[in-house]
């Protein structure tokens, strides 16, 4: 009986500390879950009010709902090397003056922050502070060249959302764009994105590291997405809300769980817009002649591509068989 009864203890015990874990473990999630939902609704609601502040302050340069142009939306982190020649890049493209170039900042970095502000006029800048969601958890797991989720969804939807943009211009604070990079997405924009014939197109490219002539300035080619330079209209952004995550990849992220599950494609220029100045491929014409120092050819004599009445030309490529099967296409 003795040994029944020790037997009957320990069980209970056993029984009682289990109950316990459980409990605390219960109490545990809750306060996690309700720790994460705090700060996202805190970062939520600032963004908000951050928002409809520079609005209400920019209103005379784009009123809401009325905007024709495509703003460029740059997400920063803390990547001053590089910054630099993005910014010289963008001073010398065409029609500048046309769009609006806004960067969001992750972090402290006074370098990065240095450069922003010494932007000189010729350049409508407008300056965000972009507060990483979950207590800044995320960035213990992102490197400073490529921005996070949750910055470029910030920037997505201050321009689809807050200042309602037709469409918008996504480029990574390490490439240099080509003299008429505004005009061939404005172009591709008004052709293709709202074009009812190419409905399964996603976005269009800017990158492509391969070297075209100049003949190629208006073809396209089926495409997987990709994060370095790209334009998109306002009726697709909801596709990517759906489907966005606050840390990780989102580049993987729209090509796995958007692009591919909805059978789109992404297009991307024979002839890119872009170039990673970060590494070296061969040189393209209409960029600025780079390398770790920058010097600029004079812009007067950098070739400039007409696009008016010019539509685009699908061609296929060594990307095409990359890209969804069964794209189909208008051949006229």
């Amino acid at each position: 009986m003795p040994h029944q009864l020790q037997l009957r203890r320990r069980f209970r015990t056993g029984y009682l500390l289990r109950i316990l874990a459980m409990i605390f473990f219960c109490f545990w999630f809750a306060f996690v879950i309700s720790v994460i939902t705090y700060a996202n609704y805190s970062h939520r609601v600032s963004t908000e009010a951050t928002n409809d502040l520079l609005l209400a302050s920019e209103m005379k340069h784009w009123p809401r709902g009325k905007i024709q142009f495509l703003p460029i939306l740059v997400p920063v982190s803390d990547n001053p090397e590089y910054l630099k020649q993005l910014i010289d890049g963008l001073l010398e493209m065409e029609n500048l003056n046309k769009t609006v170039v806004i960067f969001s900042q992750e972090g402290n970095n006074k370098d990065v922050e240095n450069i922003i502000q010494e932007i000189p006029d010729k350049m409508r800048v407008l300056y965000l502070r972009h507060v990483r969601p979950f207590f800044s958890i995320s960035s213990l797991f992102e490197t400073k060249w490529f921005p996070s989720a949750g910055n470029v969804e910030f920037l997505l939807s201050f321009a689809f959302d807050s200042m309602k943009a037709p469409g918008a211009i996504v480029l990574q604070s390490d490439l240099l764009p080509s003299s008429d990079m505004y005009n061939f997405f404005e172009w591709s924009f008004r052709t293709i994105l709202k074009n009812p014939n190419f409905s399964n197109v996603l976005n269009i490219n800017g990158f492509n590291k391969d070297p075209h002539v100049s003949e190629d300035v208006y073809n396209l080619t089926p495409d997987r997405f990709k994060p370095r330079g790209w334009c998109i209209s306002a009726d697709r952004w909801p596709l990517l809300q759906g489907q966005w995550t606050k840390a990780g990849n989102w580049g993987y992220n729209i090509e796995n769980n958007v692009r591919i599950p909805h059978h789109m494609v992404s297009l991307t220029p024979m002839a890119a817009r872009v170039k990673n100045v970060r590494k070296l491929f061969n040189d393209i014409q209409n960029f600025p002649n780079t390398n770790n120092n920058t010097s600029f050819e004079p812009h007067d004599e950098i070739r400039r591509n007409s696009y008016k009445g010019k539509k685009p030309k699908i061609v296929m490529s060594r990307y095409s068989k990359l890209a969804v099967q069964g794209f189909q296409y208008p051949t006229r």
